[in-house]
Order: C-alpha cells, then structure tokens, then sequence
C-alpha cells in the first residue's frame, strides 16, 4: 500500500481492491493453457472424461464426478478448487488431479517422481491415493515427499538468488507462525484462534503465512514452544543440589468428561546456583482417572515417581514435598506422601495449611458431612446470584431499602455484584463471611421468586431454617481463627520459629470456640425480635436442635484439629529446626546461652538427613562443629540486615540468611560443607501455596478454550503461560527461534513427514458462559457511555461508591472499575 492511500476518497480503496483481483484473475486465465498443457505432459489421461482437475473442470464448468455406489468415503468435486486444501502458494498451482475409478494424484509429486524416503513408496504419484479424506490431502501437502517434489519445482524455475530470497521469505513466515502462537499462549487466548492471526499475517503482506492450516500441525507448534521452554527449566533445576515439589490435585476434572477424573498439577522450587535467587515454577500438570479396584494414592505416588523420571529428575534429590492437604495426600501409612517416603527417606512431607482449611476436617468426619452440603448451597446461592437478574435486582432492591436505581449506576450496581458473587465462589471464607451478613436479605430476595423462580424455591427451602443458620454461624465463627493461621503460611510471613506456637495458639482457640458455644449464644440473641435476624421469622432452636448444633460443633472442631496435626505429622520439629538460620535469634557470645543455642536443632535435622547413612555419626560431629563456628558469622550477620528485609514482606530474616550463606559457598565451602546443603533445603522447600492457586487459575483459564486435542497440549500451554518470558524479550524471541528449529526436526524424523495420530483430551468447562440479562447489562452500560460530562460522571462514581459502601461490597479505584475512564 503506498502511503498516500491513506487518503483516498470513499469506495476508492475498495475499488483498488476489486481492479488488483481482477488483474490477477486475468493473470492466472493467462496461464491456463499453459498450466494444462503441463498437465496433459505428467498425466496422460488428462483429456479422459473420467480425469479431473481444477483447470480443467474451471474451463469446462464441471462442478461435479459421476456417482459412486461402492461403501466407504466419496471424494468431493469441490477439494480440487480448496485454496486452503489443494493450492500450493509456493508453486501458484493446484496440484490434486482425481480419476473416477483410480484415485487422486499430485501433480507437483508426479511430475518430479518423488517418494516416500521412509518406505520407498509413491503415493500421489505412481500409486493413487484412495483414502477420500481432508486429512488426506492435508497430511500429504505436508509431507516430505510433496515438499521434495515443490523444492524441484522452485528450483527449475527461480534463479539460487531468488530461492534465497524465498527461503527467507519461508523463514520469516515460519517465526511469525510461532511468534503469534506464543502470544495467543500467553495472552490465554484460545489456541484455535492461530489459523484466523496467520490468515491477518497473510492479508497485511506475509507471504507464506498460512502454509501450516492442519490443526494437528498447528497443536504441535504449541507443543514444540512448551518443550522449548520446559527443557529449559528441567537444565536450571538439574544444576541445583536439590528442589522441592507443591503437588495439587484437581478434583475438578480438567483432563476429562467423566467424573471420576481429576488432575494432578505439580510446582517446582529450588535454588539458582549462580544467583542463589529461589525460583518457582510450573513443572507438570497430568491427567488420572480414579478407578474403583485400584489404590488412588499408589496411582498418584508412581505418576509423580514416574514423571520426574521422565523429566531426569532424580526422586532422591527431591527434598521436601508439600501437597494440598487432601486425605489421599495425607494418609499417614497409605498417602501419597507415606508413598514417596518409601522411595526418599530423607524426603521432607507436609500439607499446606493455606489450602480447603475450612473444610479438610469435614471430609473425612461422617458427623460433619451436613457442612459440606452448607458449601454446595453456598456454591448454588452465589452462582444463581450471579447469573439470575431478577434475583440480583431483589437482593438489592432489599439491600437498599428502596426501588433501584435507573441507567447507568443500576447497570453498574449490578456489574459489581457479579463480581463479588465470583469471588464468593472461589474463596470459602468469603462466601461464609457474605452469607453471615447478608443472612436475612438473601432470605427475601428468595422468597420473592420462590413463585416463578424453581432453582430460588429449592434454595429457600434448604437456607431457610435453623440448621444451615446455626451451621453458618459455626463456620462463621471457625473461619477467622483458621485464617489467621493461613496467614502464618503465606510467602514473606513464613517464620520457622513461630509454626509451631501458631498451630498451638490455633489449637487453644478452636478449643475456647467449642467450649464457650459462642457461636450458637450468637445465633439465638440474633433470631430474638429485636435481634439482626428478625426479619427472617426463624424460630429460636429448640433443646433437640440446640444439642443437635452443639453435636456439630464440637465434631467440627475435633475434625480440623485432628487435620491440622495430620498436615504436618511428625514434619513440624523438623520444619521449625532450621528457624536457627534467623540471625536476630542468635543470642551474643557473651551469653551463657550462646554455646548450647541451635544444637538440639541440629541433632533433629542430623538424624533425619543421615539416619540409615554409613558413618552417619561422624557426619553429627562434622555437622555440629560447623554450626559451632557459623553462630559467630550469624551474630555478626545481626547487624547486616537490610531495612528492606525488615520492612518487606516479600523476603524473610531467615530466607535472606540462607540466601547469604549459599551465595558466599565458594568462601565457606570448607569450613560448612555439610550446612551448605541444609540451607539449600530449607530454600526449596515450598511451603506457601500461593503458586498452586496461580497455577489453577491458569488451568481453567487454559481449559475453558480448549475443545480436544493431543494429551500433552494442556501441559505446553501451562509451561507457555506461567513459565514463559514476557512477550518481546530476547528470551522469548530465543525460546521462539528454538521451537521453530525442534518443529522442523520432530517433521523430518516423521515418519513420511506426516502427522502422527494425534491423542485426544476432552476438557471441562470450569467457566461458565455469562447469561443473557449480563449481555443486557453491558448493552446499558455502553448505551450511556461517554454522553455525561466529567462533572456528572464524578458525581455518579461518588453516588456508586456510596452505594457500594452500603451493601458492603468490594470498592476499588483501579482504573478498570472507574465510570470516569
């Protein structure tokens, strides 16, 4: 385009367009007898009235092949005129010629007599191909032997300079191929997305754009980036002493239709030995299917054992395990854990704290089943909330005491909602926390579409009573002693020396909760007339429900407490030993406490790491005398810490210790040799889950878009999107040049150069689609942007956060949530 088309007058640009295709139109009838005078050279049959090929049937408006009536596929008049299925854009010809009878031919293949270079065989050339099938021709159009017969072809015809030139074209086509992969990847864009950008590439100039159309072929450019990117993490991790797994079962069965399916998702932490920087990332994610004759836990230990084999990572380096605290990840003898144990005793095993805390007792308690099914109605409520107009207009029609708003701020309230109701859904403790303050307006809005509405009738009659109130007022009163202890666990406020004591203080309150029934004195003051709950016409629970609800609580109670001892087990010394790693502990030479400071610690982790090992007592000695000396470096260190550290919570005393020490290895090799690996540990070891939730969020972005594909796609697309530099770096444009050269070679070594058969993967929907009445909404929104002026827009945010501030829910000033943008 040059560049003063710009300004052309309207209709002339696409006037410009239609007098350049119909020039090229007359271009090609110039070449037509030309290219069936080619034709008529390679196939002597081409005046037959049973052959046909695209020139011909073109010239003598043949639209259709006389009718075949043995079983089996027909071959289709039109594929001889598919641009995307049979015209090669490197040559300019449409190569596919079809015999009634016989089968297809290549007429490029034919011409320059290529074969197969595997088995020697020629079809497509001498041998007709019968197999009447898209994926046929596709598979074929990308060979080796058809890419063979079009390289002759270019090379008779073009000049060396010219096919350098077109080779760079090729190549240049082929890196924005992978370039607009790896953006869609990372933007979480649906995959199949890639041919619709290439064919964009190809109308703004780029010749050779949309050479790759099969979908097999374009999944596998996917695959070739995520192994690009995931060799290059299991080489960074190789070169560290040790690493730490953050193993998370999905039960929401991603990898599959069925519901006995589930995934296993696995993180990996570990140390840069060159930066002593600890790292986090995605290491694998894999589909299992739970069968009943077979033992889960045994299935989900080999797949682990099994995949970090694969990926040569040495299960005996794999230093601690942290996992979600599920009861087949915790089972002290049978889990998974337990499993691993077996194959790496020296292997470090605990379970998130920060993980389904609410609800891991109540798995496995028959007493506390009905907590369980208080989650599903919660899960029910906010998800018809969200999708249900009219019941979001009665919520807060009650809300606010008065008819709602007209135009753009009831669009908005309405906006707001939708997105507190989603973050309800996924975290536990707000949905809880939502429902105990909203009880008594939820109940109405209920009630008036329990007429119309079946879904709100049904939800009316399981919230409406004493149970679910007294057993929201249980998990209401829980739910802030188990946060505070998830808090403990959360990266930057990991402190080795307070776990312990925190799970204790946990312990004490969850004790006071149970024997003091707060909660229930709460809920019976709550439902007097004068009391919050009025409104709802509950009656005060009768002695049967009083000692009913009493019944729950206690069995609630000793359920979390008996999961909290269960998640660390005998760990918890262990962990909270190498707290002696913080310098602001270590108390000063001078003090009679200093010489004994840090040894009971030492002997635990001792005993550990060298139980069973020849020599292990002489590896205590050693071990001990070196903390000896290294208290002295710590005391000194005291002074060094920097005020960042203190002040940020990203980074710990202890962490920035450990960091310290292994950065300084090569000048305290000798005198901590065996202190060094401790601290290496201790740094592996990936005690937050704040990456598996990164992670699942992924995942179910990730699955929502794809519709099928091979078995390992879901991974690469994982690897892509969380592990995967920032797009436009130099790391990206080499992990891009990278998985274009491995995609070239995994096609030559193909066998033929096709596509092997290709797995297939079925996914979930984890997201729902947005209903209808939300489209509405959005519509009003739009309607009335940009009509008011800046002045009545300030005036409306105000009036909107005002309103906010009355339902309690989220205010934001980001700019995403602003009406002045």
């Amino acid at each position: 385009m040059s560049p003063s088309s710009s300004f052309l007058p309207p209709g002339s640009e696409e006037a410009s367009v239609n007098k350049r295709q119909q020039e090229a139109s007359k271009s090609r009838d110039g070449q037509l007898p030309e290219l069936e005078a080619a034709f008529r050279e390679v196939f002597a049959q081409y005046d037959s009235a049973q052959a046909h090929a695209h020139y011909k049937c073109q010239r003598l408006g043949c639209e259709r092949v006389q009718s075949d009536y043995r079983r089996g596929d027909k071959f289709v008049h039109k594929w001889l005129s598919d641009r995307d299925l049979t015209y090669c854009e490197r040559t300019g010809v449409y190569w596919l010629l079809y015999e009634e009878s016989q089968g297809m031919y290549c007429y490029l293949c034919r011409r320059h007599d290529t074969q197969n270079k595997q088995n020697k065989t020629k079809v497509f050339n001498g041998t007709p191909a019968v197999r009447y099938k898209k994926s046929a021709l596709q598979v074929h159009a990308e060979s080796q032997q058809h890419a063979a017969a079009v390289h002759a072809e270019l090379t008779g015809r073009m000049s060396e300079r010219e096919m350098a030139e077109k080779e760079k074209e090729e190549g240049a086509a082929l890196h924005a191929l992978f370039l607009a992969a790896y953006w869609l990847a990372r933007e979480d864009l649906p995959t199949a997305k890639l041919l619709s950008v290439l064919r964009l590439l190809a109308e703004a100039g780029l010749k050779g754009a949309t050479h790759f159309r099969r979908s097999d072929t374009l999944q596998e450019v996917f695959l070739s980036l995520g192994q690009v990117i995931r060799s290059r993490l299991v080489s960074r991790v190789k070169q560290a002493g040790c690493y730490g797994l953050l193993s998370d079962q999905v039960t929401a069965s991603v990898g599959a239709d069925v519901e006995d399916s589930a995934a296993l998702m696995a993180f990996v932490q570990y140390v840069d030995p060159k930066t002593a920087e600890v790292l986090t990332n995605f290491l694998f994610v894999q589909a299992v299917r739970r069968r009943p004759e077979s033992d889960f836990p045994e299935e989900l230990a080999g797949l682990i054992s099994r995949t970090v084999a694969q990926l040569e990572l040495p299960i005996q380096r794999m230093a601690s395990l942290v996992t979600d605290g599920g009861e087949v990840m915790t089972a002290e003898s049978a889990g998974v854990a337990a499993r691993l144990r077996e194959l790496n005793p020296s292997l470090i095993t605990f379970h998130c704290l920060c993980h389904r805390l609410m609800l891991a007792g109540a798995l496995t308690c028959p007493d506390c089943h009905y907590l369980l099914r208080v989650e599903s109605y919660l899960e029910q409520l906010w998800e018809l909330l969200e999708k249900c107009q009219g019941l979001a207009e009665a919520y807060l029609s009650v809300r606010l005491d008065k008819a709602l708003p007209s135009g753009r701020l009831r669009c908005e309230l309405l906006r707001r909602l939708r997105r507190a109701c989603r973050r309800r859904r996924v975290s536990f403790d707000s949905s809880v926390e939502g429902a105990y303050n909203d009880y008594g307006a939820l109940l109405q809005a209920l009630s008036r579409l329990q007429d119309t509405d079946a879904a709100a009738c049904g939800l009316l009659g399981q919230l409406r009573n004493v149970r679910f109130a007294g057993a929201l007022y249980i998990l209401r009163e829980v739910s802030p002693i188990l946060a505070g202890l998830s808090k403990v666990f959360r990266k930057g406020t990991v402190n080795y020396f307070t776990l312990e004591p925190s799970i204790k203080y946990t312990v004490y309150k969850l004790n006071e909760a149970a024997g003091s029934r707060e909660a229930l004195t709460r809920l019976k003051t709550d439902l007097l007339p004068t009391g919050r709950l009025a409104s709802t016409d509950l009656p005060l629970p009768s002695p049967e429900q009083e000692a009913e609800l009493g019944s729950l609580l206690d069995a609630y109670v000793t359920a979390v407490k008996g999961d909290l001892q269960r998640r660390f087990g005998g760990s918890l010394s262990l962990v909270s030993a190498f707290s002696i790693f913080n310098p602001l502990l270590v108390p000063a030479p001078e003090s009679p406490d200093f010489a004994d400071y840090g040894q009971p610690e030492i002997r635990t982790l001792a005993a550990h790491f060298y139980r069973g090992i020849n020599g292990g007592e002489a590896k205590v000695d050693q071990l001990l005398g070196e903390w000896g000396k290294l208290k002295f470096d710590l005391h000194t260190w005291k002074n060094n810490v920097p005020d960042s550290v203190l002040t940020d919570t990203r980074v710990t005393v202890t962490e920035w210790c450990l960091r310290r020490l292994f950065t300084l290895k090569s000048e305290l090799h000798r005198s901590c040799a065996t202190l060094l690996p401790l601290a290496e540990v201790s740094l592996s070891m990936p005690i937050t889950n704040a990456w598996s939730e990164r992670g699942f969020g992924a995942l179910r972005r990730i699955a929502a878009h794809l519709r099928g594909g091979r078995a390992d796609l879901l991974d690469s697309l994982m690897h892509i999107s969380v592990n995967g530099p920032d797009f436009g770096t130099v790391d990206c444009s080499q992990i891009v040049q990278e998985a274009a050269l491995l995609f070239l070679q995994q096609r030559r070594r193909r066998f033929g150069g096709g596509m092997a058969g290709a797995g297939s993967l079925a996914q979930e929907k984890l997201l729902l689609a947005p209903a209808k009445w939300e489209e509405g909404a959005e519509v009003c929104y739009s309607e009335v942007a940009g009509v008011q002026s800046e002045q009545e827009l300030e005036q409306l945010q105000q009036e909107l956060d005002e309103t906010l501030s009355s339902l309690q829910l989220p205010v934001n000033s980001d700019s995403e949530d602003s009406l002045c943008d």
